[in-house]
């Protein structure tokens, strides 16, 4: 009697265990996922232009007249590009005229299509021409990752462009909120 009593005791010792050992805790935390906010443009290319003697023409002619350009932008709010230039060639901005077009991302539109940045002045114009036009060119876009989307410039001149000087032009986008 006294073993079976301690068998049983054993048992039941053996099972308290057991179901001890077989009891899990639960622990829980929460997981945060952080995204930093993109803004991203980058602009690819050096596009030349070759007016040859097609004067007072809006001229394409030229291997590069094309660029691209990279958007990417993750932010949850309109955003737009906006366009401005700088001459760095010594060509007189009055003979010249520059504009651009490009290709829209996601569901964004081109505000001025093409974007006239500079025109030429007549000779008949009293005012000469000293800045370049800026503002907004393409809007209306959000949370986009877009590459190779094009620029395409178009440039003319009249008779008094000094073909000994080049026309360089530094044109700048910028991405911003709309």
């Amino acid at each position: 009697m006294k073993r079976v009593a301690l068998l049983l005791f054993a048992g039941l010792f053996g099972l308290a265990t057991l179901h001890t050992a077989t009891a899990q805790n639960t622990g829980n935390h929460e997981v945060t996922i952080k995204v930093d906010e993109i803004n991203e443009l980058t602009v690819n290319g050096a596009p030349t232009i070759n007016v040859g003697q097609n004067i007072d023409a809006w001229n394409t002619d030229g291997a590069g007249t094309a660029g691209t350009y990279d958007v990417e932008t993750n932010v949850q709010k309109e955003r737009k590009i906006t366009v401005s230039a700088s001459q760095t060639g010594s060509a007189t901005i009055a003979n010249y005229g520059l504009r651009v077009s490009a290709t829209a991302p996601g569901s964004g539109s081109l505000v001025n299509d093409p974007f006239v940045l500079t025109d030429v002045t007549g000779s008949s114009s009293s005012a000469p021409k000293s800045s370049f036009a800026s503002g907004d060119f393409i809007n209306g876009f959000q949370q986009v990752g877009e590459s190779g989307l094009s620029l395409t410039y178009e440039a003319k001149v009249n008779y008094e462009y000094d073909p000994s000087n080049n026309a360089k032009v530094k044109v700048t986008y910028t991405l911003t909120e709309n």
